[in-house]
């Protein structure tokens, strides 16, 4: 007997056969091809699974432990074995920046001394004499039309601009160290007083040449003599604006021939150190 939606079916009441399981046996060996394709296709998904599963495990393993884009993680490289820490120290056995080591892998495990004997020392260069030319005027023997010029003067960076109140004449040498005086203390009624009170620029007259000379004092470094805009002195002074008592590094040895301390057929002669070698240049 069996029970289908709810009903009672009595079966094989008059044949006394089960006809419903004998339906359900001829259906499950109809079935049978097709349910063995079903395990087969769900063995093939599962490998399939299985095999990506390892696959990405391998890809991540290659591209982590055998990428030589990768230097850190690459073992493929020799970087990776036989690594060593590196250590400086003085005598004192205190760390020291003084040398600079790496280990390769070819080092071995030990410890190395340095003497050094003798310290580098850097490069210098020397003159026999005072390179940069005295900043000086031409000869102002006679008469100097000054009245109402003006000259501009630079003392380390510092502009200021003095005016001549009337004209000169140098006839003599008491006439000429006046004249050097009186621009003395224009300069220093400009500019003020340096180191210990003294003026910060001496002016100085030449009676064998008829020149007044620049030179710095009292802590200053640098003068530069420049035109200025209207009524300009350095030209009656025979100066070229510009003049300084130092030299520009910035300019070529060709450039700076006319501020360099030297004569026609005469050298400059420097004094390079370096390496222990010792050359003369020749600056002319």
């Amino acid at each position: 007997m069996a029970t289908i939606n709810n009903r009672v079916r009595l079966i094989g009441l008059s044949s006394g056969m089960d006809t419903d399981a004998i339906v359900r046996d001829l259906m499950r060996l109809q079935r049978a091809p097709l349910d063995k394709m079903n395990q087969k296709q769900q063995l093939i998904q599962w490998k399939q699974s299985e095999y990506r599963e390892v696959y990405n495990i391998l890809n991540d393993f290659s591209r982590t432990f055998l990428n030589i884009t990768n230097p850190s993680t690459n073992m493929l490289s020799s970087a990776q074995y036989k690594k060593f820490v590196v250590g400086v120290s003085n005598s004192k056995g205190e760390a020291s920046t003084a040398v600079r080591v790496s280990a390769t892998t070819d080092a071995y495990v030990g410890s190395h001394k340095i003497i050094v004997n003798r310290l580098a020392t850097a490069a210098k260069e020397s003159s026999e004499s005072g390179i940069s030319a005295r900043l000086q005027s031409e000869d102002l023997r006679g008469d100097l039309e000054l009245s109402g010029t003006k000259l501009s003067i630079t003392i380390d960076g510092l502009t200021k601009e003095i005016t001549f109140d009337s004209d000169y004449t140098i006839d003599s040498a008491q006439s000429g160290e006046a004249f050097a005086s009186l621009l003395q203390t224009k300069i220093k009624e400009a500019f003020g007083v340096g180191m210990e009170g003294e003026a910060k620029v001496k002016v100085i007259y030449d009676d064998e040449t008829g020149k007044i000379s620049f030179s710095t004092a009292a802590g200053a470094s640098k003068i530069t003599l420049t035109s200025s805009a209207d009524n300009d002195a350095l030209s009656v002074l025979g100066i070229k604006p510009g003049a300084s008592n130092r030299i520009d590094l910035s300019l070529t040895l060709e450039e700076l021939a006319q501020s360099l301390e030297m004569r026609a057929g005469l050298y400059l002669k420097q004094t390079l150190t370096m390496k222990a070698v010792r050359k003369n240049l020749n600056l002319s």
